[in-house]
């Protein structure tokens, strides 16, 4: 959650918590500290160690202890924290990076991000027009009452993967492109958002936005803004209750139980020879 968050997690000592039998470089590496959140890690993986020559990890690779007169594992540890920390601060000392508010932005970040909002309202009124489009047509077929229909709106809480100033084109993130998050650079697209030369994202307080009233956003399913849809059932001649709000949990595991005890079909024993 930490590292998702923009901060720097780095674990310095003992780090007892991984099976003895799985502490070498052929792993398993899932319980080792870098599979847990940590960036860095350094320091012994057993319950105890030599403090003047210890059993020493740098990460996931076994290494020798520095070489100097009077070494002992705490001076060590100290000095590779400091050393650790100086670099987080050096190269990146506005990490974590904190969502502006709107009244802090620039006048050139307020108008790409109102651009950004402005596309994703454009494509939220257009997915409206196609539904309203489908719908029209089974109208047109006379189904509508006898039609079971689920809307979810969405697959998840709104992405933040745009960072926190929005991509013109998702590939550029992937790539590492260095401009493909810088605002003036994206402003050369201003006209362009959404068009085919561009797959943009909006910045991540736009998710955090359009999430409330719940927290967070897709990449943190901690919450209910990283997890939590609406969903329209409609079926007139198959369910009695008209226009009313269901405050129960429900989950997308509900859905084929459902449609199959609307089609009067049993629950597969066994598909493609597994046991369900």
């Amino acid at each position: 959650m930490l590292s998702m968050n923009g901060w720097s997690p780095a674990a310095f000592g003992k780090w007892h918590e991984t099976a003895v039998w799985e502490i070498s470089p052929s792993g398993p590496m899932d319980h080792w500290p870098n599979r847990q959140g940590f960036d860095k890690v350094y320091g012994f993986m057993g319950g105890e160690t030599n403090q003047w020559a210890p059993t020493l990890y740098d990460n996931a690779n076994p290494i020798e202890p520095p070489e100097y007169e009077g070494y002992h594992l705490m001076n060590d540890l100290t000095t590779q924290r400091i050393n650790w920390m100086r670099f987080q601060q050096t190269l990146t000392p506005d990490k974590p990076d904190d969502i502006k508010d709107w009244v802090d932005l620039s006048d050139n970040e307020k108008k790409l991000f109102a651009r950004q909002a402005e596309v994703f309202a454009a494509f939220l009124e257009m997915t409206d027009t196609e539904i309203g489009r489908f719908l029209q047509a089974i109208k047109d077929l006379g189904e509508m009452n006898n039609t079971l229909i689920y809307y979810i709106a969405g697959e998840n809480g709104t992405s933040a993967e745009g960072g926190l100033t929005g991509l013109y084109n998702e590939m550029t993130y992937f790539n590492n492109e260095p401009k493909g998050s810088d605002v003036d650079f994206m402003l050369n697209y201003y006209d362009d958002w959404g068009a085919p030369n561009t797959y943009p994202h909006f910045a991540a307080g736009w998710a955090i936005c359009f999430d409330s009233p719940f927290m967070w956003s897709k990449q943190v399913a901690s919450n209910y803004g990283g997890a939590r849809n609406c969903l329209v059932v409609h079926w007139p001649d198959g369910i009695k209750s008209k226009v009313e709000i269901r405050t129960q949990r429900h989950h997308v595991i509900d859905v084929v139980p459902t449609i199959l005890e609307a089609c009067k079909l049993p629950e597969q024993r066994v598909v493609n020879g597994v046991p369900q």
